[in-house]
């Protein structure tokens, strides 16, 4: 029987223990590591915001720039920084 190990099993089953996650790090490290996805500055139907190359939006303004949208396929952070505040996307795991 063959056996077909993707990232996001692997993510998945490293969520439901530490012990597991621990084990999973050290036999699939690749599966851990941050993907980098290129972002750019984008418009779509008169709203400004960034996109990932592959077309999948990650935030963006609404018309009259009063409402944010964010990608929910993402966990999002605040950070204070002192005189702003950072927004940080990270990928859910399934």
């Amino acid at each position: 029987m063959e056996l077909k190990i993707t990232k996001d099993k692997v993510l998945a089953a490293a969520a439901k223990c530490s012990t597991a996650k621990a084990t999973l790090e050290t036999l699939f490290p690749e599966a851990f590591e941050e993907e980098k996805e290129d972002i750019v500055f984008d418009e779509q139907f008169g709203m400004p915001g960034l996109k990932y190359k592959n077309g999948r939006h990650l935030v963006w303004l609404s018309p009259s720039k009063k409402d944010i949208y964010l990608d929910k396929s993402q966990s999002w952070s605040i950070v204070d920084e002192g005189t702003v505040l950072k927004l940080i996307p990270t990928r859910k795991t399934s």
